[in-house]
């Protein structure tokens, strides 16, 4: 102390340096994400004793309430986006978004499957699918909604069947009233639920995906779920795994990654963190990279700044766009 008072000039630098730092590393900027590059995830299907990897999905690191020190590094680095974190997930947990991408992933592997089995069987007969609407799954809630749960599987509204109903009329009772009820399944069981719609955005704040009982012949097998990694942005290069291993074609020593949604009429849909999949394909040994039409603008430029990229960049809108590209690869 006596030193302190004795070198009080000195003290004072000391003490405003420490205030500093544990500004900089630890106060947190609430509303801010920072995307990162991440790794390339061979895509987990297993058909027909198939299990050669040519496929791979391309995942980024998300970083959201970065620390100042962590957003100023990010403003620095040119494969680092900071963007504002969009408003429907302030304030929402670690766990919840993780769960979020759990079941986007699940459906997207759903779609996935209907697409592959789909096109493939306009090649091979005997490849069959059936697949039977179960209801709608609740892949995200409002931090205000109350009751209703991601992962709840909606089929009843106002007394209607999912299975009575088109998508549009179903849905068309969360547009015209301000409180429906509902029934949900959770854990196998039925649950009666009141929901209100939030004033401060007119809506309900759920988002509803169609959710299907799948069989397949041949029997597919798939282990996504036993990672941390979700979201749907595979859903284009999980279709092309299953329908290449589906037709027994042979992809020689191809090594193909992309990104990009699958909906279910075939369309390959826009994914976030473009750039950081061009940066981080490009540290790995790959030949192709499918990108979805809406983001190949933002891709190609990021494309054009590598020093001899070693991958083909191929914009594709669908999949039978998708499939053709590989099989012109190939010829």
């Amino acid at each position: 102390m006596k030193w302190m008072i004795k070198h009080k000039w000195i003290s004072l630098v000391i003490l405003l340096v420490y205030a500093s730092l544990a500004i900089l590393f630890t106060y947190r900027m609430d509303d801010y994400t920072l995307t990162l590059k991440g790794d390339l995830t061979p895509v987990k299907t297993t058909l027909l004793d198939s299990e050669d990897d040519h496929f791979y999905t391309i995942y980024v690191v998300s970083m959201d309430r970065p620390t100042l020190f962590q957003y100023w590094i990010g403003t620095l680095t040119d494969s680092i986006d900071v963007s504002r974190l969009p408003e429907a997930y302030r304030g929402m947990s670690a766990m919840t978004q993780y769960k979020m991408g759990q079941i986007a992933e699940e459906i997207s592997y759903q779609y996935a499957t209907i697409q592959a089995y789909t096109k493939a069987n306009l090649v091979d007969p005997s490849i069959q699918i059936e697949y039977d609407l179960l209801g709608y799954m609740v892949s995200y809630v409002e931090l205000e909604q109350t009751g209703i749960e991601l992962g709840d599987l909606l089929v009843e509204v106002e007394g209607q069947n999912y299975a009575n109903l088109p998508q549009n009329a179903f849905f068309g009772y969360f547009s015209n009233q301000n409180t429906v009820e509902v029934v949900v399944i959770r854990e196998g069981n039925p649950i009666e639920l009141t929901l209100n719609k939030l004033t401060s955005i007119d809506r309900y704040g759920i988002r509803l995906e169609p959710y299907y009982d799948i069989e397949t012949t041949p029997n597919l097998e798939t282990t996504y779920g036993n990672d941390f990694i979700g979201g749907p942005s595979g859903g284009m290069i999980q279709t092309l795994d299953i329908y290449m291993k589906l037709l027994n074609i042979d992809l020689k020593d191809l090594k193909i990654a992309g990104t990009g949604t699958i909906e279910m009429d075939g369309t390959i849909g826009e994914i976030g963190g473009i750039e950081q999949k061009i940066w981080t394909a490009n540290d790995h040994d790959i030949d192709i990279f499918l990108c979805a039409a809406a983001n190949y603008d933002a891709a190609l430029a990021i494309y054009e700044t590598l020093d001899h990229p070693g991958f083909t960049l191929i914009k594709v809108g669908d999949i039978d766009e998708a499939i053709q590209s590989i099989m012109d690869r190939l010829s």
